[in-house]
């Protein structure tokens, strides 16, 4: 069997230890994910249906933040019988459903002018926010405990003070 013609020997193998990856060069970088707004963390929060079911709204809600925008917490739930999402974002509340061809946006201003109610039963909650003369309700929230964390950010953030239970009376002194 002749050998490689002349100049050519034999061909050297990668470097040991680095599984086959030529000297200097790393594993192609992982996915980057660019989530300005920290809405992910807020998602990740969300159960699985209320994802799918708003992943439109969510989209147009990340289109209609500003830059520096911050979301604290979110929900999916109804707007005017389309899916929809309210979140609360740097002193304000933004509703976004999903709507085909003109998405609804409504912002509302946490300020001593919003009031916020809240309902629930066994399977979902709903969400009343009530401003001015405007008044908005999100409906068919599956997560009901991210519906009440809302309207309680809400409240905290406009310095509303929780109702709380009545203590219990002083004790009589020993003796």
């Amino acid at each position: 069997m002749p050998g490689p013609p002349p100049g050519y020997g034999p061909q050297p193998g990668p470097p040991s230890g680095s599984f086959g990856v030529p000297a200097g060069f790393g594993p192609p970088p992982g996915p980057v994910m660019v989530d300005p707004h920290g809405l992910a963390v807020s998602v990740s929060r969300m159960s699985g249906g209320a994802r799918r079911a708003g992943k439109v709204a969510l989209a147009v809600l990340c289109a209609v933040l500003d830059e520096g925008d911050v979301v604290a917490v979110v929900v999916q739930g109804h707007l005017r019988g389309h899916a929809a999402v309210a979140a609360l974002v740097d002193g304000r509340v933004v509703l976004v459903s999903d709507r085909q061809w003109k998405p609804e946006v409504v912002v509302l201003p946490v300020d001593g002018e919003l009031t916020v109610q809240g309902w629930q039963d066994e399977r979902t909650a709903s969400l009343t926010f009530v401003a001015g003369g405007r008044h908005e309700v999100i409906e068919r929230i599956g997560d009901r405990a991210l519906a009440i964390e809302l309207a309680q950010r809400v409240r905290h953030a406009q310095g509303v003070a929780e109702p709380t239970s009545p203590s219990p009376p002083v004790p009589p002194p020993p003796g």
